[in-house]
């Protein structure tokens, strides 16, 4: 559940702080806003999946490969030159690192579910 709170939370402070973020990052806070509606609709859809008396086995392992994605797409930001201030790139790595834990606990989680089915 940590993951869909931490999801739902960036959401609604990347919409609530779109102007400061999108100065930040040098980009368009229509961007922002977009990446918060869309960080809120995935906490959301974790939430009501973990919620779930049963969890199931390829909804973890899809929430799990997200993260991951998301994680790839960090670094790859991070290796091209945007002229990001040093906070900017701080930002990244801290939220990238978090959700590679949500990743691998999942994961620890998943093969777990795996074995008791």
């Amino acid at each position: 559940m940590s993951n869909a709170v931490f999801s739902l939370v960036s959401g609604f402070t990347s919409i609530l702080l779109n102007n400061y973020l999108a100065e930040l990052f040098l980009i368009s806070n229509v961007l922002i806003i977009a990446m918060g509606i869309g960080l809120i609709f995935f906490g959301g859809y974790v939430s009501f999946i973990a919620s779930r008396k049963v969890i199931s086995l390829p909804r973890a392992k899809e929430i799990t490969i997200t993260d991951l994605l998301w994680v790839v797409g960090s670094v790859a930001l991070l290796m091209m030159e945007f002229g990001w201030p040093s906070l900017a790139k701080w930002v990244i790595v801290i939220i990238a690192l978090i959700i590679t834990d949500f990743a691998f606990f999942q994961h620890l989680g998943a093969k777990r579910l795996a074995k008791s089915a």
